[in-house]
């Protein structure tokens, strides 16, 4: 019972701080949630895919400082080789990931030439005189351009027509073995769309992405992307052919159709998914 108070006592903490924005989520507790894969990871909340190089020094060098920045040099390079795989792993939707879009020489040049703009993640860098190890990243965002015009996603282009007290829509999907992806499509239990792309501006959508992904309920519920009061509601179950599409319950999705629809909470993406 203790532990109890103290675990509401430390949220509620929590909460005050993030809404005074004195503190962010990631300063507090990672309540990110992260993919791994093979040649690195994919952080979801952070939108940064990152991998990590290695190299060793050249044996021709004549001082040990031209080492060390060889060896940088090519883990750098090793770190932007294996962060193409990585990229290769990041879900569109349940069926498909990247690597099946970089089959099209036009999105693979798009992504190669989105490699420019990746980055040494600062404190990652290590050299212990023979190996020098770097990790890499680059912000997701970038790819969602490239993605919405592959699959050439129609956005919503009207402006919306009704106010609601809410700021924005938390979904609990803890439990589902829901996968993070870039699309994403709320329906109800009918297979009626509650929420999507079509009912989203196209500059918010690739600014952040349709959603952001959290692993804790409480903290999702303070984040300032969902604003000061978010409504919550509980996903039901996953369905469609390959398990990408979430599912609400009838009230549910009749108070979410009542109270967002064509309101700026859907227009503006204000909605986080928390997963496990």
């Amino acid at each position: 019972m203790e532990n109890r108070l103290y675990l509401i006592t430390f949220m509620a903490l929590v909460g005050v701080l993030l809404a005074l924005g004195v503190v962010t989520a990631s300063s507090v507790v990672d309540v990110s949630v992260k993919v791994s894969t093979e040649t690195g990871y994919v952080n979801w909340s952070d939108g940064l895919v990152a991998a990590t190089g290695m190299a060793v020094a050249p044996t021709n060098i004549r001082t040990a400082a031209q080492g060390k920045l060889l060896a940088r040099r090519g883990a750098i390079v090793d770190a932007q080789r294996q962060l193409v795989e990585t990229l290769g792993s990041v879900r569109v939707d349940a069926e498909t990931s990247l690597v099946n879009m970089m089959a099209n020489d036009v999105v693979r040049t798009k992504i190669s030439g989105l490699l420019h703009g990746s980055f040494v993640i600062p404190g990652s860098e290590t050299w212990d005189g023979e190996i020098y190890a770097v990790e890499v990243g680059l912000n997701m965002r970038g790819l969602l351009p490239v993605v919405y015009e592959e699959r050439k996603v129609k956005f919503r282009v009207s402006e919306t027509t009704r106010f609601t007290e809410y700021t924005g829509l938390v979904i609990d999907a803890r439990g589902l073995r829901f996968a993070p992806q870039i699309m994403i499509d709320i329906r109800d239990e009918d297979g009626r769309l509650i929420y999507g792309a079509a009912e989203a501006y196209y500059e918010p959508a690739v600014s952040k992405g349709l959603v952001s992904y959290c692993s804790a309920l409480e903290i999702a519920r303070n984040d300032p992307r969902v604003g000061t009061n978010p409504l919550v509601v509980r996903a039901e179950r996953v369905s469609g052919r390959y398990q990408d599409s979430l599912v609400l319950s009838r009230s549910d999705s009749h108070r979410l159709l009542n109270l967002l629809s064509d309101t700026d909470v859907f227009a503006d993406c204000r909605v986080i998914i928390v997963v496990d």
